[in-house]
C-alpha cells in the first residue's frame, strides 16, 4: 500500500462511472464504438500468457462478447460486501479438499513438453479450494510447490502475498529476478522449510476479464478507473474480496499444519497483516506494507478508501496494538533503506518500534535495501521467532473473539465490529456454568473476582447453534 501511489498519478472523478454506463446502450453485442472504447479505455493490461501464440486453456474465464458478460464476470469476482470481512473466518466453510486445476496444469504440460520449458518450475502447480460464506459459493486458486525435503511436506506452509503490479503472481514464482526476489527467490528459499502457496488474485493471471488479448485495468489509466469505481458503487471493494479469499485460505490450512505463516509484500504486505489480525495465522512477515504513519498519511489512506472500503480507519495503530497484546501470532515487521519516503520517514524515526514497544513477539528490521522481500538471513530469523504467549488465545471459530490469559480480576472478550448474536459461559471443572450472559460489540468485560484460582472452560455459543470451548487460567 506505502508504495502503490508512486505508480497512482491522479484522481478521476466517480462521474467517469455515469458517464461510462449511458456511454452503453445495449447489454447485449458490442457495437463498433463500444468495442473500440473497451479496446482504448477498460482493456489495456497485459496478460500473463500470449494465448494467440501459445494456445490452451491458460484462463478461467471466456473473452467478455457483451456488455453484460462484462457485469457477469465482475460480480461473480467480486461477490463479497464490505461488511462480510469483520466475520468471514467464522462463516467461511468448505465444500471440498484441495484438488488439481487439472485444465490449466495439462496446458502447462503441454507448454513444457512442446517448447522443452519448465514453465512454473514443478509439476501441477495449481490447486482449487471450494468455499462457501453466507451462501455463497466460491473457488480459489493458488500455486503450491511443496516442500523439497518430503518429511517436511504437511507441516509448515507458507502464504504469500504478491505486491502492487500486474500479473505479479507468476512474475514472481517463475522469474528470481521480480522485485519480489532482488533480495532473497523466497518461493524457491522457502521450500527448504515447508510447502509454498502464492496467491492469485482476482482479474489477474489466469483469471483474467479479458477482452481482444487484453486485460481489464485495475489501476490505470486514472485513479480510480471503471473497475474501482464500479466495485466501491456497489460496497463489494476489490481488495476486501482478495482479503476474504485469503482468510479462506489461511483458515483451511491451519486444519491441515501445524504451522502456518503468511508473508507479503507492500500492497501485499498490508493485506498479509490485516488477513493476520482476522485468523491468527502461526507468524506474519509484513515487508514494506506497513507503518503507524499510514494512519495520517494521505496517500495511504486515499488507498485504502478505493481497494479497502475503509479499513484502515478500523486498523489504527491503537487498535492494532490491542490485539497485538492479546495476539498468539509472531510479527516480523521489515522495511528498505532506499524506499519511498514514508519508509525512509518510518526507518528515521523508528515510529512502529517505538509505538509497540514491549510486545516481544512483535519485532523489526530495518537493515537492508531494495523495494522486496527481505534477505534470507532476515526470513531466517523470521522462520526462528519463538512464541511468547504460552497460554493465549487458541482459534475460535470466530478468531478476531480474544482473551487473555492468565486471568486476574477480569475476563475481558474482544469481539470484532459488526459482530453480533453470540453469547458466553464461564464453567468450572464441576461442570457448573458460574458466569453467563451476552456479548456486546467490540469489549467485554466479566468480573471475576468472586471466583476462586483454577482452570474453567469459557464457552462462546452463537445463535446459530454453532459454539467453541477453551480453557482458561484463572489468578486472583
Amino acid at each position: 500500500m506505502m508504495n502503490l501511489m508512486m505508480h497512482l498519478k491522479r484522481f478521476f472523478f466517480f462521474s467517469f462511472l455515469s458517464v461510462l454506463l449511458s456511454h452503453f446502450q445495449s447489454m447485449g453485442q458490442l457495437s463498433f464504438s463500444d468495442s473500440a472504447f473497451f479496446n482504448n479505455t477498460l482493456f489495456i493490461e497485459n496478460l500473463y500468457i500470449d494465448y494467440p501464440n501459445f494456445p490452451g486453456n491458460w484462463y478461467q474465464n471466456k473473452e467478455v462478447e457483451s456488455i453484460s458478460e462484462l457485469y457477469q464476470q465482475i460480480d461473480s469476482m467480486y461477490p463479497f460486501h464490505n461488511n462480510q470481512l469483520w466475520n468471514a473466518y467464522h462463516q467461511i466453510g468448505f465444500n471440498s479438499n484441495f484438488y488439481y486445476d487439472t485444465i490449466l496444469n495439462r496446458t502447462i504440460d503441454t507448454f513444457n513438453v512442446q517448447y522443452q520449458d519448465d514453465l512454473f518450475l514443478c509439476k501441477n502447480p495449481f490447486v482449487r479450494l471450494d468455499y462457501i460464506m453466507d451462501s455463497t459459493q466460491r473457488t480459489l486458486e493458488v500455486f503450491l510447490d511443496s516442500a523439497k525435503d518430503i518429511s517436511l511436506v504437511g507441516k509448515k506452509a507458507f502464504v504469500l502475498l504478491t505486491g502492487t503490479g500486474q500479473n505479479e503472481m507468476s512474475q514472481m514464482i517463475v522469474n528470481p529476478n521480480n522485485y519480489h526476489n532482488t533480495n532473497c527467490y523466497v518461493k524457491s528459499y522457502l521450500t527448504n522449510f515447508g510447502d509454498v502457496y502464492v496467491t492469485t488474485t482476482p482479474n489477474e493471471d489466469m483469471r483474467a476479464i479479458r477482452f481482444m488479448g487484453k486485460k481489464l485495468a485495475r489501476y490505470w489509466p486514472l485513479f480510480p478507473n471503471f473497475l474501482l469505481n464500479y466495485l466501491n458503487s456497489q460496497q463489494h471493494a476489490m481488495g476486501i474480496n482478495k482479503l476474504i479469499e485469503v482468510i479462506a485460505l489461511v483458515k483451511y490450512l491451519k486444519n491441515y499444519y501445524t504451522e502456518v505463516n503468511v508473508l507479503g509484500l507492500s500492497t501485499g504486505g498490508t493485506e498479509a497483516l490485516w488477513v493476520s489480525l482476522l485468523s491468527n495465522p502461526s507468524a506474519t512477515m509484513v515487508s514494506s506494507g506497513y507503518s503507524v504513519l499510514c494512519d495520517t498519511d494521505s496517500a495511504s489512506l486515499a488507498v485504502n478508501a478505493k481497494f479497502y472500503g475503509n479499513c484502515l480507519d478500523y486498523f489504527t495503530k491503537d487498535t492494532l496494538k490491542k490485539y497485538f497484546q492479546q495476539s498468539p501470532t509472531k510479527y516480523l515487521f521489515t522495511q528498505a533503506l532506499n524506499d519511498s519516503p514514508i519508509c525512509q520517514a518510518e526507518i528515521n524515526g523508528q515510529h512502529s518500534p517505538n509505538f509497540f514497544t514491549g510486545l516481544n513477539h512483535v519485532k523489526f528490521n530495518y537493515s537492508y535495501y531494495n523495494h522486496s522481500f527481505p534477505p534470507c538471513d532476515i526470513i531466517d530469523s523470521f522462520l526462528h521467532l519463538s512464541p511468547t504467549i504460552p497460554l493465549s488465545t487458541q482459534e475460535f471459530s470466530l478468531p478476531q473473539i480474544r482473551y487473555v490469559n492468565p486471568i486476574q480480576n477480569e475476563l475481558t472478550i474482544q469481539l470484532p465490529p459488526f459482530a453480533k448474536d453470540w453469547q458466553f459461559a464461564l464453567i468450572n471443572i464441576q461442570g457448573i456454568i458460574v458466569k453467563s450472559g451476552k456479548l456486546n460489540a467490540d469489549q467485554n468485560q466479566v468480573q471475576v473476582t468472586d471466583l476462586s484460582d483454577g482452570v474453567y472452560v469459557l464457552q462462546l455459543k452463537h445463535q446459530s447453534g454453532q459454539y467453541e470451548n477453551r480453557k482458561v487460567l484463572i489468578r486472583n
